[in-house]
């Protein structure tokens, strides 16, 4: 099992509580790997143009609509956050 780095876990805690405050709220006591699947989260399509969209405004990036679009684990999520398209 492959944790997340710290810096990608602590951007993606904060996108989830500012976008989806509820959904974090029940992820306090979840162990999130790269391997965990967004849908088991509860994490839909609509909520993840909504975290995309904090982290572009947060970090100064952009993020392709296509990418967001293909992402299906929390490592994908975490990589898109350290290699933007």
């Amino acid at each position: 099992m492959i944790l997340l780095d710290e810096d990608a876990l602590s951007i993606l805690i904060a996108a989830l509580e500012d976008t989806q405050p509820l959904l974090a709220a029940n992820l306090k006591d979840v162990q999130i790997t790269n391997q965990t699947m967004l849908a088991d989260l509860g994490i839909t399509s609509v909520a993840l143009y909504e975290i995309s969209g904090y982290i572009e405004d947060k970090l100064d990036i952009v993020i392709a609509t296509d990418q967001v679009a293909s992402l299906r684990t929390i490592g994908d999520l975490a990589k898109m956050i350290t290699s933007p398209a």
